[in-house]
C-alpha cells in the first residue's frame, strides 16, 4: 500500500499478488488490486478483481463505488448504474458516488435522473462548479436554455476560471440567437485558455452569424492551425469562404473535412454543392453517385441538381439516376421535366420518330415507330411525372395517341400497354392539351358510347378501349364511369383508373368540406372561377423532403450577407402560405421549417381539394381553408412567417394586398413574396397580346398554342414554346390567358418597401446570377440595394423571368 501511494505501481501489484498468494479471499488485497487495475486503465481486470472483493463483503461503499467506476469504463451503465446506487446507499455522503452516477444517467440518455443525481451533489457541496456545469450540459442538450444558462453562471459564479463553463454558456447564447452576449462569453473562455480550440470554432460561429465574415474566417483559420484533424472547423471555414464568394478555398477546405472522415456526409454534400457553384456538375455528381445508398434526401436532391446543370452528352451515363430522381420526387415539380425529355428524345427510336414528323402535315406513327417508343423506361416515366414539356415530343405523343386510338380493340403486349397508359396518364396531367382532328373526335365518343353499352350489360371492354378514351377524355366525366372500378384490370390500367376515377371521386367529397375562412371578395370572383375551372399548378411528385431549419438558419443559409434580425419562435414557426393553389407549395413550407404550424388558403375550392388529397396521402398536419387574401384582415392569427409566390400579382390592386398580409405578420416577422417582372416578360406579353386580339378566352387554347408553335425561331412570343407552364391547359391559362395579372418593376417595390419600412434581405437567385451581380456592385455587399438591382436588370432583362422572388422582415 505504501508503494501504491507512492506511484510505484508496478513493485505495488508484485506485493498485492504476493498477499493474494497468500491469501486468495482478502477482500482488502483484492479491492487495492482492482483500483490499480483502474489507474492502469485495465477496466476487465479490476471488475474481476473488486467483484471478487464485493461478492466476499458486499458493505464496503468504496468497493461498490470502484467497481462502478470500472464498469462504467468497460460500458457496462446498467450495472455500473445499480453499483452507484449501492454505494450511495451505504455511504449516502459520497460525493464522488453521486456525481458519477450522474455521469452514467447521462450517458444512458436518463436526463431528469441525472439531473437528480447532480442535485445531490449540490446538496453536499453547494459550491460544486462541476455539478452545476453537467446540470447545464444536461439541461442544453434538451433545448431548455434558459435554465441551462442558469446553471453554467452559477458554475462560473463557484469557478470563475472555468473555461469550459463559458464556452458552453456561450453555445446556449447562441442557440438563443443572442450573438453579442455569445461572443463575449467564447471570448472569455479563450482568455482563461488561449489555445481552446472549441472555443475559436465557436466564437467564428457566432461571428459568422452576426455577419462578420473576416472575423469567422480568422476564429476558424485558428482552430485548424491548432488541431488540423478538426473535421467541424474545416466545414465551418469552408462555410464562410464560401458565403464570402471564394468557392474554389471553401472546396478545399471541404475536402480536407472528408479526408479527415470518409463517408462524412455533411461534408460531401458542401463539397457538392461547391462545385456546382462552379460549374463543375459531373465532378459535383461523380462523388454524390457513390453515398446514394446510404445518403439522404439532401443527397439525392444535389445529385438532382447535378442533373439538371450537365451537358447532354454527360447525362447518357446517368439515365438510372435521372428515372429515379424523376420516380421518388428528387426535385420540385418540372426541374427534372427538361433533362428526362432530353434524355428520351437521344435514343434511336425517338430521334427518327421526331425527325419523320417533322414538318409532316398530318402526323402519322407506324407499329413499329410505337414499339421502338414503348422500350423506354424513362419517357414512360416523364409521361407520369409531370408535364412532356417539349414541342417535339408533343408532337410525338400527339400521334402515338391517334394510333392508340385507331388500334384501341387490339389485345398488346405488356410493353405497349404500359407505354399506352404512361400516355393516358400523361394526357390528364396536362389536361387533354394535344392537338386533335374531328375524326378523332367522333371515334372517341363512338367508343365512348360502345364502352358504357358494354358497362351496362356487363360485356367485356377490352382494355385498350379504356386507355384510348383516358387519353382523350377525363374518364370520371363519363357518366358510369366509376362500374370501370368494379372490374378487374391489368396494373397500368388500374393505375389510370385510379388517377381519373378514384382520385377525383375523393376530390369531389374533399370540396364539400373544406373550411370557408372568409368571403371572396368581389374584385376576385373572374381569378376564382379561372382556378376552379383549372386548378393551378400542376404537379405529380410532391417536394422533395429536406433537413427542415428554424427560420433564423434558413434565412441565413439563403441570404448570408442580408442585415437580418433574427426571429423567435422557439416553439416553431407560425406559417401562412397565402394563394398556396394545389398544395405544393404548402408541403414546401411545411417541410423547410423546423416544428412549423401551417395555415394554406386560396380561392380555388377545386385547386385546394387537390392539395388536401396530396396532403393527406403524406401525412402532414398542414391546415387548409378557402379564402381571399383582400378579406384576410379580420384574420384573428399572427404569423411568424408568410409566403406568397405568386398571389399578389392576381390581385386588382397588389399593393393593397400586400398590405393586408403585413398586417398579419407579427414584429419582426419574416414574408417570402414573389412578383411578374414586366421587363422579364415582355416575349410572353407579346404571346399574350397575339392570344387577346385573336380571342383569349380559355376555349381557345389549345388552337392558339398550335398557332404559336408554329411561329418562325425569333419571332415575338415564341420563346413562351420554351417554357414548362406551356404545356399544360391549366399551366398555359395561367401564362398566356390570365383574366387578372399585374407586372411589377424594382422601382415599384423599392416604393412601397420604403413606404412600409420595411427591409429588404435579398432575392432568391442562382450562384452565377449573384456572382456576376456582386462583381459589377461590390459597393453592396449585402446586395439589397434596389436601385443597383433594377439597373443590373435593365442590362439583364432575363435574370427574373420566374419572377421576383425576395425576402422582406417587419420592423
Amino acid at each position: 500500500m505504501r508503494l501504491h501511494r507512492a506511484g510505484a505501481l508496478a513493485e505495488a501489484e508484485s506485493h498485492y499478488r504476493g498477499a493474494l498468494a497468500a491469501d486468495a479471499n482478502s477482500v482488502e488485497c483484492l479491492h487495492n488490486l482492482g483500483i490499480l487495475a483502474i489507474q492502469t486503465h485495465r477496466n476487465e481486470l479490476a471488475v474481476e478483481l473488486i467483484g471478487r472483493a464485493v461478492l466476499l463483503n458486499g458493505r464496503l461503499p468504496d468497493a461498490h463505488y470502484n467497481l462502478a467506476c470500472a464498469l462504467q469504463g468497460c460500458g457496462r451503465l446498467g450495472e455500473a448504474i445499480g453499483h452507484y446506487r449501492r454505494a450511495i446507499e451505504l455511504k449516502p455522503d459520497n460525493a464522488a458516488a453521486h456525481m458519477n452516477l450522474g455521469n452514467a444517467l447521462t450517458q444512458q440518455g436518463l436526463a431528469e435522473e441525472a439531473i437528480g443525481s447532480y442535485a445531490a451533489v449540490l446538496g453536499l457541496d453547494p459550491r460544486s462548479a462541476v455539478a452545476h456545469y453537467n446540470i447545464a450540459n444536461v439541461l442544453a442538450r434538451q433545448k431548455r436554455f434558459g435554465e441551462a444558462e442558469t446553471s453554467y453562471r452559477a458554475a462560473i459564479d463557484c469557478n470563475s476560471g472555468f473555461a469550459e463553463a463559458y464556452n458552453n454558456l456561450g453555445n446556449v447564447l447562441k442557440d438563443q440567437d443572442r450573438l453579442a452576449e455569445s461572443e463575449d462569453a467564447y471570448a472569455r473562455a479563450l482568455a482563461l485558455k488561449p489555445g481552446y480550440v472549441e472555443a475559436h470554432n465557436n466564437l467564428g460561429v457566432a461571428t459568422s452569424l452576426r455577419g462578420d465574415s473576416a472575423a469567422a474566417q480568422a476564429h476558424f483559420r485558428e482552430a485548424v492551425r491548432l488541431a488540423p484533424r478538426f473535421v467541424e472547423a474545416h466545414k465551418n471555414l469552408g462555410l464562410a469562404l464560401s458565403r464570402a464568394g471564394k468557392p474554389e478555398d471553401a472546396i478545399r477546405e471541404f475536402g480536407t473535412a472528408l479526408a479527415l472522415l470518409p463517408g462524412d456526409l455533411d461534408s460531401l454534400h458542401h463539397l457538392a454543392r461547391e462545385l456546382l457553384t462552379l460549374g463543375d456538375a459531373k465532378e459535383a455528381a461523380a462523388l454524390l453517385t457513390p453515398a446514394l445508398d446510404a445518403g439522404t434526401a439532401e443527397t439525392r436532391s444535389l445529385l438532382a441538381l447535378c442533373l439538371q446543370s450537365m451537358a447532354p452528352d454527360h447525362l447518357e451515363a446517368l439515365r438510372p439516376y435521372v428515372v429515379r430522381a424523376m420516380s421518388e420526387g428528387w426535385a420540385r415539380r418540372g426541374e427534372l421535366e427538361r433533362v428526362g425529355i432530353v434524355l428520351a428524345k437521344q435514343t434511336a427510336g425517338m430521334s427518327a420518330c421526331v425527325a419523320k414528323l417533322s414538318g409532316a402535315v398530318e402526323p402519322m406513327l407506324g407499329a413499329a415507330d410505337i414499339a421502338s417508343l414503348a422500350v423506354d423506361p424513362l419517357l414512360r416515366q416523364v409521361m407520369i411525372s409531370g408535364r412532356a414539356s417539349d414541342a417535339g415530343l408533343e408532337k410525338v405523343l400527339t400521334a402515338a395517341r391517334r394510333r392508340l386510338l385507331d388500334g384501341a380493340a387490339d389485345e398488346p403486349h405488356a410493353g405497349l400497354l404500359d407505354f399506352f397508359c404512361a400516355l393516358a396518364r400523361q394526357c390528364f396531367i396536362n389536361e387533354y392539351l394535344f392537338a386533335e382532328t374531328r375524326e378523332e373526335r367522333a371515334e372517341v365518343e363512338r367508343l365512348t358510347a360502345a364502352m358504357a353499352e358494354r358497362l351496362q350489360s356487363g360485356a367485356d371492354i377490352p382494355p385498350l378501349w379504356v386507355v384510348a378514351i383516358a387519353a382523350y377524355s377525363p374518364l370520371h366525366r363519363i357518366p358510369g364511369a366509376e362500374r370501370l372500378l368494379e372490374r378487374t384490370w391489368p396494373a397500368p390500367v388500374d393505375e389510370v383508373l385510379t388517377q381519373q376515377i378514384r382520385e377525383p371521386v375523393e376530390e369531389r367529397k374533399i370540396k364539400q368540406t373544406l373550411p370557408r375562412v372568409t368571403e371572396i371578395d368581389a374584385d376576385s370572383r373572374d381569378v376564382q372561377a379561372q382556378y376552379e375551372e383549372n386548378p393551378y399548378p400542376r404537379w405529380v411528385t410532391p417536394p422533395p423532403l429536406l433537413k427542415p431549419l428554424s427560420i433564423n438558419d434558413y434565412v441565413r443559409a439563403r441570404f448570408p450577407r442580408a442585415p437580418f434580425r433574427p426571429v423567435s419562435a422557439p416553439e416553431g414557426p407560425d406559417v401562412l402560405v397565402a394563394g398556396c393553389g394545389s398544395g405544393s407549395h404548402a408541403i414546401e413550407a411545411h417541410r423547410r421549417y423546423a416544428k412549423a404550424r401551417v395555415l394554406a388558403i386560396d380561392l380555388s375550392s377545386a385547386s385546394l381539394a387537390y392539395a388536401v388529397r396530396k396532403t393527406r396521402a403524406l401525412d402532414l398536419p398542414i391546415e387548409f381553408g378557402q379564402a381571399d387574401i383582400l378579406r384576410l384582415g379580420k384574420l384573428q392569427r399572427r404569423f411568424d412567417v408568410i409566403e406568397a409566390a405568386g398571389a399578389l400579382q392576381c390581385l386588382k390592386d397588389p399593393a393593397a394586398g400586400w398590405r393586408v398580409l403585413l398586417s398579419l405578420l407579427k414584429p419582426g416577422g419574416l414574408m417570402l413574396t414573389g412578383l411578374y417582372s414586366k421587363l422579364a416578360r415582355s416575349d410572353i406579353n407579346a404571346a399574350r397580346a397575339y392570344v387577346a386580339e385573336r380571342g383569349g378566352s380559355a376555349g381557345d387554347i389549345r388552337q392558339r398554342r398550335q398557332e404559336i408553335l408554329a411561329f418562325p425561331d425569333g419571332a415575338p412570343g415564341k420563346s413562351v414554346t420554351l417554357a414548362g407552364d406551356f404545356y399544360s391547359t391549366s399551366d398555359c391559362r395561367d401564362l398566356l390567358f390570365h383574366v387578372q395579372e399585374y407586372q411589377h418593376t424594382l422601382p415599384e417595390i423599392a416604393a412601397f418597401v420604403a413606404a412600409e419600412n420595411l427591409q429588404f434581405l435579398g432575392f432568391q437567385l442562382g450562384a452565377p446570377v449573384l456572382r456576376a451581380y456582386a462583381a459589377e456592385n461590390p459597393d453592396d455587399p449585402a446586395m439589397t440595394d434596389l436601385d443597383r438591382w433594377h439597373r443590373f436588370e435593365c442590362k439583364n432583362p432575363g435574370i427574373f423571368a420566374g419572377m421576383y422572388q425576395f425576402a422582406i422582415q417587419r420592423p
